[in-house]
């Protein structure tokens, strides 16, 4: 209570009532909630982490106090008529007790005091909460959407929402205001308690959300919420069109500027990633006003220790000041700002720690996904050079930054080149650059792009100093850092053969040569530019590291090891990592840490330069003959340390630049988001760069497995194999392999190689090449054109004779023109089919399969389209849906004799106005958006996504088909989700649903960035229970276009137009998942939609657009390109009978598992043994069967797909397993 009322006191200075005029305006204030009780808000902090027992912590009643005290000081200081529900936070009507001006009352009794008194503007301040990291302004009148059970409250919400909205210090996760009815937004016509009894205009405020950490450690801070109340201030000032302030504010946050929140090691305190929110709020930091020319503090404040950074200072004249802003171990900053009446003028400072060591190596800006790979290709980007300034002069260093070449020689000069182009820019001013037998001997860059470069003296003295010279830019003259003597303990020595450099200026690590006689010393210098202070080390002895080891021209790089890490490399030794130990004591010996140490990198070929991609460390290598000659350029994989490195990429040019001795090699090394860039310069003989050749490649898989009559193996692959193995078991155990080698994408044929073998099935193993990022591997060609393409599914059930195929619904018709296709094609209304492979499988050409089916007319306003969903059965049979009014149903194609009339699947009668159907009187289905079927024979499974229409809006319903007599005239056999039940989200008719594999379903609507908890695009489902909301993290699915893979490992969603999410997903105890993003891919421009996707059983995707007239198809990220498909155990080998056809439906398991699969079988059939396979084809879990039931222990397995084979007296049954 001390510190609120310390609040009203200081506030009362801000505004003077001579220039303001409220008066004869009567204003009800309600701090909502109060008395730290049951109906209170109580949430964790930092400082506080307990919840619901201090008073110390965070809770929503304290800040709504100290928001609404102090309005009502500066609504009174302006002469308005202010009443307040409660003054204090002391207790509560859920306490059992009430005191005068305190605790928590009856709503109806606020909102009765304030009808009572007649005021012209209630407000009810609150904050909101979802438990997410959602963010946003939410303002409440009472009646529905731009309509209001009382007028004026309208106008009232449009106003304050201009003045809240206008709060940089907080992290909105949307720009503009949220305006709504209660009745609307809750879904009733109740609406808010406080708010239903008002017979006067006013609203309530859902200021920002207090459960989002960063805002609730900001409204710890009295100041924070002292600003939201002045901003209510503006707004009655400009509601009721009252004089503003004379007065202003300045008011802002102190944070690091090279700091995240993350070294709090706080999980529970998230934040929303690349926004402000990312960087630590500094506590304690002094914040001091000063005049306009800085000479007078006029005012001082200090941050407090609630991880905010909030500053604010008040009552200030219009015009300019300074603010300075410190903080121990940070740089300090001065800024200036300009104060203007009645408004607030925020000023964000973010300071540098010093102490923080910037990394030399960061890791790139690469879109989600990208992998690194074990063989890279690449291409000449541009000729090969041989510049007149690469041979002029000898050359000392070359260093490559920014898409510029800095060369050192020993004139000296240093030159900047353009590294695409090898033409000179310019040289570099070296004005005052003097002293030492070469004034300059070394350059190098800090971590924060700062050239710097070094002389060579011997004997340091009073006169004879080792220099450090920086260059600020291109342009700019050199300035001396900082010179020293030191010269590790040794006299007469020539200091600064080479250099290096780690960290940014104003941290910086320096270590450079001292030779003494003939062996080497290591002295390292720390610099901290803030202070100007320099500490040293050295290390070496004499003999450790001599110079006929070590070489006359040694040269030094920092490692990304890390800042007391360098690389020592020249033409007489291997390239060397050592750790520089700044704990040791003088003199001690470098760590060795590595050595490159390969027959193709001879100690001949120095100059090697260091990268960072998708986790891993690349070096760009100079590989040439043991003379120097034939130089080029390699790349390695040297994650695992420089003695490990491992070639992943060939050499180039392969033949070398020239057969000349180099006289100086250098490389350089840059990544682009995907894309590498590889640079050889090698004196004497030329430069070329290199470049990542990305051919498109699709994850590779094996389709439609089969054995001919002559006992051919038969199958497609939809990629280039570089190996193809076909593998044979028999009862369970591999028995052999036969390598079949390199394999066109396509149909293939086998003669049989494994003679009169006995085996009962048999596998296709296939590998290509890595998949670095996501790469579309369709083209333009007429098989991908499709005028009004609707919807997309693949064959992804290995029993269907059909494995593999893809199948696309076309819902209109028409010449292709979008793109402007070269060879455009004119599609028909119906079903088109590839195979996997993506060829015309069928022969259709630009005929479409329609099934003589009267399929229903378009309609864009109502979501009405005719075919619209797919889906496959283990028979391979096709469901396709119709979602239209007038043809509302699903229909089945024989894939076998696609041209063949499709039979419906559903019987009833249809009602032509809204698409449902019935049976006298009894609900059968909705028009049907999306469709998945699960399971086989007896257990086939039809699950719909219906249009939002009775009995349940937006629901699953689930048809058991695998018993039934069609067509389909009954009710649904189960609902298996019931929107209405979780809250009515689904509102919207576009969308699609997907089987978590887990028991669990994913159901994606269309939202146009409006997407938010209560309409959110994304949600998830186990059990009928809503256990994932995406809130408003997603807020945008165009047009509900979803799509998850095999497993439900991976999810793919259209999250902005003419652009796809993908995410990797995990799923909890309780099949709760969690999302974390895995790539995006950018197909289209920003007015194009998707309608559909799907993908494969490898994890190609395939998405469907009307806009751009295309079906495209996309392999993403895989580091290890192979996937094992498994023959249908219901075909025949051939060679022994191995499966009767309904001998499957005669063992049972449980599915989903988790810990333990259970088998049960059919009396009379007799279960001997089983195997377990994971999707490699390698067995798990082997065993016995002899008794009833059998339990197999899968708890240490990972989450995926297996294949359970289980032996008995009539053949092998095999079960599909989902682990979980």
């Amino acid at each position: 209570m001390k510190r609120i009322a310390l609040l009203i006191v200081s506030i009362l200075t801000i505004f003077t009532a001579q220039a303001i005029d409220l008066t004869g305006v009567k204003i009800y204030i309600n701090p909502g909630h109060g008395g730290y009780d049951s109906n209170d808000r109580s949430i964790w902090t930092i400082p506080v982490p307990e919840v619901w027992t201090s008073p110390d912590g965070y809770w929503e009643s304290k800040s709504n106090l100290v928001k609404g005290l102090a309005l009502k000081e500066l609504l009174e200081a302006a002469g308005a008529t202010v009443i307040i529900s409660r003054t204090d936070n002391t207790s509560g009507i859920r306490d059992g007790e009430q005191f005068a001006g305190g605790g928590d009352r009856d709503l109806s009794e606020i909102a009765e005091e304030a009808n009572a008194n007649n005021v012209d503007h209630f407000l009810s301040i609150h904050s909101n909460a979802l438990n997410t990291t959602t963010n946003y302004l939410l303002l409440l009148y009472h009646g529905y959407n731009d309509q209001p059970t009382i007028a004026q409250s309208l106008p009232m919400v449009q106003s304050s929402g201009l003045s809240q909205i206008n709060n940089p210090l907080t992290v909105w996760t949307s720009p503009t205001p949220m305006l709504r009815g209660d009745f609307t937004f809750y879904g009733d016509n109740l609406g808010l308690g406080v708010l239903r009894p008002l017979t006067v205009p006013g609203f309530l405020s859902e200021g920002s959300f207090h459960d989002y950490p960063p805002e609730t450690h900001r409204l710890m801070n009295n100041d924070f919420c002292r600003l939201e109340a002045i901003r209510f201030f503006q707004h009655f000032h400009n509601y009721f069109k009252r004089d503003m302030p004379t007065t202003g504010t300045i008011a802002g946050f102190v944070k690091s500027e090279n700091e995240l929140v993350d070294i709090l090691n706080q999980p529970k305190f998230t934040y929303r990633p690349g926004s402000d929110d990312q960087w630590l709020p500094l506590n304690e930091a002094t914040v001091k006003l000063l005049n306009a020319d800085g000479s007078q503090v006029l005012q001082t404040y200090i941050t407090d220790n609630w991880y905010n950074g909030i500053y604010a200072f008040y009552d200030l004249k219009p015009g300019n000041y300074k603010l300075s802003f410190s903080l121990e171990n940070y740089e300090s900053k001065t800024v200036d700002v300009t104060v203007t009446a009645s408004e607030i003028t925020y000023s964000k400072a973010f300071l540098k720690n010093i102490n923080i060591i910037v990394p030399d190596y960061p890791a790139p800006e690469q879109g989600d996904g990208a992998t690194a790979l074990s063989q890279y290709d690449f291409i000449t980007d541009g000729n090969i050079e041989n510049p007149a300034w690469l041979n002029s002069s000898s050359i000392r260093r070359i260093l490559q930054r920014n898409g510029k070449l800095y060369v050192l020689t020993t004139d000296p000069k240093i030159i900047v080149i353009n590294a695409e182009t090898q033409e000179i820019i310019k040289e570099l001013e070296l004005t005052g650059i003097t002293g030492g037998s070469s004034i300059l001997s070394d350059i190098a860059f800090s971590a924060d792009d700062v050239l710097l470069a070094c002389n060579k003296i011997t004997d340091a003295s009073a006169t004879t100093m080792f220099k450090v010279y920086k260059w600020e830019n291109d342009d700019a003259a050199p300035t001396v850092l900082f010179t020293t003597q030191k010269q590790a303990n040794t006299t007469n020595a020539e200091i600064g053969e080479t250099f290096t450099v780690a960290g940014a200026i104003s941290n910086l690590y320096i270590y450079y040569t001292v030779k003494s006689g003939a062996n080497y010393r290591i002295v390292g210098l720390n610099y901290k530019n803030e202070t100007k202070s320099v500490t040293d080390k050295y290390m070496g002895a004499d003999t450790n590291y001599p110079v006929s080891i070590w070489g006359e021209h040694v040269k030094f790089t920092i490692s990304p090891s890390g800042y007391d890490h360098i690389i020592v490399d020249s033409d007489v030794m291997h390239t060397t990592e050592y750790k520089f130990d700044w704990s040791a004591v003088d003199g001690a010996a470098l760590l060795k840490k590595g050595e490159l140490a390969v027959t193709e990198v001879p100690v001949a070929a120095y100059g090697n330069t260091f990268a960072r991609y998708a986790g891993h460390l690349f070096m760009a290598t100079p590989v040439c003959n043991a003379d120097a000659t034939k130089a080029g350029i390699a790349l390695f994989d040297v994650t695992n340390g420089l003695s490990n490195a491992v070639r992943i990429s060939d050499k180039y040019p392969e033949a070398g630049l020239g057969t000349t001795r180099a006289g100086y090699l250098a490389s350089s090394i840059v990544v682009n988001n995907y894309d590498i860039k590889i640079g050889i310069w090698a004196q004497g003989q030329g430069a070329a760069i290199y470049k990542t050749e990305i051919q498109p490649v699709a994850n590779i898989y094996a389709s439609e497995l089969s054995i001919s009559p002559a006992n051919e193996f038969k199958f497609t692959l939809n990629e280039d194999a570089s190996s193809v193995f076909i593998t044979v078991y028999k009862e369970g155990e591999t028995l052999t392999s036969y390598n079949a080698g390199a394999l066109n994408k396509g149909a293939q044929v086998i003669t049989n190689p494994f003679g009169t073998t006995n085996y009962d099935t048999w596998s296709v193993t296939a590998s290509s090449r890595p998949v670095a990022y996501p790469v579309k591997i369709s083209d333009d060609s007429p098989i991908f054109q499709f005028y009004s393409g609707r919807g997309v599914a693949v064959d992804n059930n290995p029993e269907s004779p059909f494995f593999g195929r893809v199948y696309v619904s076309e819902s209109a018709g028409g010449l292709i023109s979008e793109g402007t296709p070269v060879n455009p094609r004119t599609t028909q209304k119906g079903i088109y089919i590839l195979d996997a492979a993506l060829s015309d499988v069928t022969n259709q050409g630009a005929k479409s399969y329609t099934g003589n089916i009267a399929w229903g007319a378009n309609v864009n306003a109502s979501y009405q389209y005719a075919p619209r969903g797919i889906a496959t059965d283990a028979s391979g049979k096709v469901y396709i849906s119709d979602s239209s009014f007038g043809n509302s149903g699903i229909y089945i194609m024989d894939a076998a004799h696609p041209a063949s009339d499709f039979s419906p699947l559903f019987g009833g009668t249809l009602n032509t106005s809204s698409g449902q159907v019935t049976v006298d009187g009894t609900f059968i289905h909705d028009p049907i958006e999306d469709i998945k079927i699960i399971g086989s024979g007896t257990e086939t499974k039809l699950f719909t996504y219906n249009r939002p229409a009775s009995p349940v809006a937006g629901g699953i319903y689930r048809y058991d088909i695998g018993t039934a007599v069609l067509p389909w005239v009954s009710a649904p056999s189960a609902t298996i989700y019931d929107d209405m039940q979780n809250g009515n989200l689904l509102q919207n008719s576009y969308g699609q649903i997907a089987s978590d594999t887990h028991g669990g379903w994913w159901m994606c609507q269309y939202r146009a960035g409006t997407g938010g908890a209560s309409v959110p695009a994304l949600i998830h489902a186990t059990n009928g229970k809503l256990d994932y909301n995406c809130s408003s993290s997603l807020p945008s699915s165009y047009q509900g276009a979803m799509a998850v893979n095999a497993d439900g490992s991976v999810l793919a969603m259209g999250t902005k137009a003419g652009k796809v999410e993908v995410f990797d997903v995990v799923y909890d105890a309780s099949n709760k998942p969690t999302l974390t993003a895995k790539c995006s891919i950018d197909w289209g421009e920003a007015t194009d939609y998707l309608q559909n996707m799907a993908f494969d059983a490898a994890g190609n995707l395939y998405l469907i657009s009307n806009y751009n007239e295309r079906l495209m198809v996309y392999s993403l990220p895989k580091s290890d390109n192979t996937y094992t498909t498994h023959a249908s155990v219901k075909q025949s080998t051939g060679i022994t009978p191995h499966y009767k056809a309904n001998l499957s439906d005669c063992i049972y398991i449980s599915n989903p598992v988790k810990d333990e699969i259970i088998i049960n079988a059919t009396a009379g059939i007799n279960a001997e043994s089983y195997v377990l396979y994971d999707t490699k084809g390698i067995p798990v879990r082997s065993g016995i069967i002899n008794a009833a039931q059998t339990k197999v222990n899968v708890q240490t397995l990972n989450s995926g797909i297996y294949a359970l084979l289980v032996k008995t007296s009539e053949g092998i049954a095999n079960k599909r397993i989902l682990k979980q």
